[in-house]
């Protein structure tokens, strides 16, 4: 069975080239923060990369939703890699060491590159199609 429409505004192209852009966000913004109107309880919850990170990782939420049950494996580890991206950048900005903040943040965006292959993979097998 093909995957559903999503009600994600983000189609599956777009998902893909996000994962790209994010890494490059990733890099590039780690020190820069953009503020919200929203009050943040965290300073990393106000860096771009983290905000954005966390929108990735619900984007793919909507997308595996509509995966069959025999895809589960994959949806549990894209789920897996998008959250641990915003997770590490998260944990990263803790009391930590320069060392200690270098390594989770290269955990992050090996996690955000470990969900390019697993979403063309996804859209190979037909379980989202370019509209996504």
């Amino acid at each position: 069975p093909r995957a559903k429409n999503c009600s994600s505004p983000l189609n599956f192209l777009l998902v893909y080239s996000v994962c790209f852009l994010l890494t490059t966000l990733f890099l590039e913004s780690l020190h820069r923060v953009s503020l919200c109107g929203n009050q943040m309880t965290f300073a990393f919850e106000k860096l771009l990369v983290y905000q954005k990170s966390v929108d990735l990782a619900d984007q793919v939420c909507d997308l595996t939703e509509q995966f069959p049950a025999r895809y589960n494996h994959l949806a549990d580890q894209v789920n897996h890699a998008s959250l641990s991206f915003a997770s590490n950048i998260a944990e990263g900005n803790g009391p930590f060491t320069k060392p200690d903040r270098k390594h989770f943040f290269g955990i992050a965006r090996g996690s955000v590159q470990e969900c390019v292959p697993q979403l063309e993979l996804a859209r190979r097998r037909k379980l989202v199609s370019n509209e996504h």
